[in-house]
């Protein structure tokens, strides 16, 4: 149902938006009858949800059965801000004009939602935002009674009879799914990604028809999508088949490809085929003739009639030419600390003038890793000090870097680190350059 093709016309207290697209009504409507409150009813073919004058989520109710999914008892807040460090839930909501007034008056802030009720499912865009310091907007807020099936990559959720199911709409909203009894669905947008016209689809449907929805939303509402993956992935003859994980090169493709045929495997998975993350450069020992060679390969294992995947992890490896022997400063960093003395090329103790805590002090794959930067420097260290604060047992000049002596007052930055790799900051151009390697 598009926007512009919607009737509204008022019935009573209730304001009815209804889309002259199609037979099936989705309408918004408000409740003013529940005491000295009102309730915000946005209802379409399968569900209605309700939000209260308090902007709180109090039903979500299966149309066909009446069964109200929404946890009542301490019911979750539909949106939520943070500013300056503190949250702040709604004292009051209202609707007009097809969007939802949530309204903070103890942090002196009013944010506007703007709701567009589809045939089976809702999308909420963030308007407005009176002030726009705030630390962060939590939005589409969600707390039901059915946790049979829980999947937080598919933001799915379901008793097996009826399915709920968030999905935020790019890059810049957050997406949160905790578990329990009563699972939460929540969409999180942040100022630094901006907040206005950040977006989130909320889907209550029957749960045989998951997704079918599914498409509709990822279509029609032009999210980025693949047509053998998400809803669509049990519909592709590409799924039919399994798969290998295997290290190739163009002396062993046929070998491969011969045990492939005999297994009845329909793709052949590459993996360690590049000399590191984030550049991407076909192994040498591997493939002799570098990217050509690796084209190659590919196009023989086509021509045998397999699919052939490459593995590739979006981040930067340790010895890759971003971070050795001079790291990009582009990196990500997830805490800053500050130098508290000088120190030589030798110092095995790097004193800051904030204690760290709470960070790993291995290099794992389930770490967070243990690696700081002071300018030019990767420095490795195996313990956290708080008196005197600062990284202790330091390794000086990890990684291929150069040590050297570093002056107080530096920033001591610590390197955001999943799996052993660092990643670039996702604000910065590095990001670019590395899905141009990619895409190459």
């Amino acid at each position: 149902m598009e926007e512009g093709h919607q009737r509204r016309w008022t019935i009573g207290r209730r304001t009815f938006l209804k889309a002259t697209s199609s037979w099936l009504t989705a309408s918004l409507f408000v409740d003013k009858s529940k005491g000295d409150g009102q309730e915000m009813v946005l209802e379409n073919e399968f569900v209605r949800l309700v939000i209260d004058g308090n902007g709180r989520s109090v039903g979500f109710v299966d149309k066909r059965t009446g069964k109200n999914y929404c946890v009542t008892e301490s019911p979750q807040p539909f949106a939520v801000i943070r500013k300056q460090g503190k949250s702040y839930e709604p004292s009051r909501c209202s609707f007009a004009d097809g969007r939802l007034i949530f309204e903070f008056p103890q942090a002196n802030v009013t944010v506007l939602v703007k709701v567009t009720a589809k045939k089976h499912y809702f999308v909420f865009e963030v308007e407005s935002v009176s002030d726009e310091r705030i630390d962060e907007l939590v939005f589409s807020a969600l707390r039901v009674n059915m946790a049979k099936h829980v999947n937080w990559t598919s933001g799915i959720v379901s008793d097996g009879e009826f399915a709920c199911c968030l999905r935020v709409q790019d890059f810049r909203v957050g997406f949160n799914l905790t578990g329990g009894a009563f699972p939460s669905l929540s969409a999180v947008c942040f100022p630094k990604y901006q907040i206005l016209g950040a977006k989130a689809v909320l889907v209550g449907c029957p749960f045989d028809q998951l997704r079918s929805v599914l498409k509709e939303v990822v279509i029609n509402e032009g999210m980025l999508y693949s047509p053998v993956g998400g809803p669509f992935a049990l519909d592709a003859e590409e799924t039919r088949g399994s798969y290998v994980f295997a290290v190739v090169s163009e002396a062993n493709v046929d070998e491969w490809i011969g045990l492939c045929k005999k297994a009845g495997i329909a793709l052949i998975h590459m993996i360690g085929w590049d000399s590191s993350f984030g550049h991407y450069q076909p192994r040498k020992d591997l493939f002799p003739n570098g990217l050509s060679g690796l084209k190659e390969v590919a196009e023989k294992i086509h021509a045998a009639g397999l699919k052939v995947g490459l593995h590739i992890h979006f981040g930067v490896s340790p010895h890759a030419p971003f971070v050795s022997p001079v790291p990009d400063k582009r990196l990500k960093k997830d805490a800053v600390f500050t130098l508290a003395e000088s120190v030589d090329e030798k110092a095995t103790f790097i004193p800051t003038i904030e204690p760290p805590k709470g960070l790993d002090v291995i290099w794992a794959f389930a770490s967070r890793g243990n690696v700081i930067q002071i300018g030019d420097e990767l420095i490795q260290y195996a313990a956290l000090s708080e008196d005197p604060p600062g990284f202790a047992n330091c390794r000086r000049g990890a990684f291929g870097t150069k040590p050297s002596s570093h002056n107080k007052g530096e920033a001591v930055e610590h390197l955001y680190c999943i799996y052993t790799v660092f990643f670039p900051d996702e604000n910065s151009s590095l990001v670019d350059e590395i899905a141009e390697n990619v895409a190459r």
